[in-house]
């Protein structure tokens, strides 16, 4: 694989953005980066919602039969919502304790 050194780099022309660039570009990134960050969250806390609920709801210990559970929009409507949410505002299901009350 090819390298590169100092001596070919400095041959080389680069673009230096200006300032109104850069923030705009910072804000564009910490905006993504946030998103991901989230989401991250989010795995996370279903993930171990579905470690804890499965083996019950498999073995019957829960019982979902008469529950009335809806899908559908909701569930899209909170995933691409555009308001942040904070580290301390996720909570692991098994934290929660409401889950299995």
């Amino acid at each position: 694989m090819p390298r590169a050194n100092w001596d070919v780099l400095v041959r080389y022309p680069i673009v230096i953005p200006s300032e109104q660039v850069i923030k705009s570009f910072n804000r564009f990134v910490q905006a993504v980066v946030s998103q991901i960050h989230r989401l991250i969250f989010c795995n996370i806390n279903l993930r171990r919602t579905r470690d804890l609920l499965l083996p019950k709801l498999i073995s019957g210990e829960i019982d979902v039969e008469g529950l009335e559970i809806e899908t559908g929009e909701e569930i899209s409507t909170v995933v691409g919502s555009p308001e942040p949410v904070g580290v301390e505002e996720v909570a692991l299901a098994s934290e929660q304790g409401t889950l299995w009350g």
